[in-house]
């Protein structure tokens, strides 16, 4: 799934995105563009899961 999160703007917060992702799936993959403000998330884990998880750290994402 790729996903648009706007207020990612930098390293540190892909690396928190990956934290937090990892934390629920282990096993994802995920490849990010910053300037785009976009991740691609290769996951087993409903999209829905995924998205709540980012929106409760405070990240906004959108498909």
């Amino acid at each position: 799934m790729k996903l648009t999160i706007e207020n990612m703007t930098c390293e540190g917060c892909a690396q928190s995105i990956t934290t937090i992702i990892k934390n629920i799936d282990e096993k994802a993959e995920l490849d990010f563009n910053i300037d785009a403000q976009t991740v691609e998330i290769k996951s087993s884990l409903p999209q829905e899961q995924i998205t709540n998880a980012l929106d409760k750290a405070g990240f906004e994402a959108q498909v």
